[in-house]
């Protein structure tokens, strides 16, 4: 009973990736148009060719799984090879966060910072029928946001680095009252942050009421989304 479970859950996934084959490489063009104002193109195109060649080879497994007669396919075998495959997907996301910066300061991070929150998105939707593939996708996007923003010298870094950090848990597909609890703790953790450093640095030119302004709307569109995105899952 377990190994069928398991099968159609794997269908389910493959179904999904297959019917949303061209989104998150659509984003990724975007991504790189966007970057283009301040990114070298040398690294775009280097990283964009990595998305699709990951993309590809997620998708070139998926459709192999589902030409496979269900009895000759093994749901642990091939939940690790769609484990590997995503995983790979991930990384070669999660490389944006070190494409260089350039003259974009705070714009080009803050970008990278939101595109990467919505891929992490995009893909637990899509994988959440099986939450081992959706940790092997998303784990390595919330790492090199956590990594990227902590090796840089600013406070306000570090705090998208806690935001990112609150915001991640795949369980929060499951319930929305765990969703905006995380929410909560998310944005949070980034204030509370600030405030510190704004105690400690009377030289900073954020301004409280700012921050203010942000939680809330922050809290409240992150809110909006998980509610409406939710009833696809």
């Amino acid at each position: 009973f377990r190994s069928e479970l398991d099968y159609e859950l794997l269908l389910l996934f493959a179904k999904n990736e297959l019917s949303t084959a061209v989104a998150t490489p659509l984003l990724a063009v975007i991504v790189a148009v966007g970057a283009m104002f301040w990114a070298p193109p040398a690294q775009l195109l280097l990283w964009l060719a990595t998305v699709f060649l990951a993309k590809g080879l997620l998708i070139s497994l998926c459709r192999q799984f589902l030409r496979t007669p269900r009895e000759e396919a093994g749901p642990l075998t091939w939940r690790n090879k769609m484990m590997a495959a995503e995983f790979l997907y991930g990384l070669s996301w999660a490389a944006v966060a070190f494409v260089s910066a350039g003259s974009g300061g705070e714009a080009a991070h803050t970008f990278v910072f939101a595109a990467l929150l919505i891929v992490i998105s995009m893909r637990m939707l899509f994988a959440a029928p099986v939450m081992p593939i959706v940790y092997a996708g998303t784990l390595p996007m919330a790492a090199a946001i956590v990594v990227r923003f902590a090796l840089l010298d600013n406070p306000y870094y570090w705090a998208m680095a806690a935001m990112a950090v609150g915001v991640y848990s795949p369980e929060a597909l499951q319930s929305l009252r765990f969703a905006i609890a995380r929410l909560i703790v998310a944005v949070s953790l980034g204030v509370i942050f600030m405030a510190i450093m704004a105690f400690a640095l009377p030289g900073m030119t954020l301004w409280r009421s700012n921050s203010l302004y942000a939680m809330g709307l922050s809290f409240g569109y992150l809110a909006l989304s998980r509610l409406i995105l939710g009833s696809l899952i």
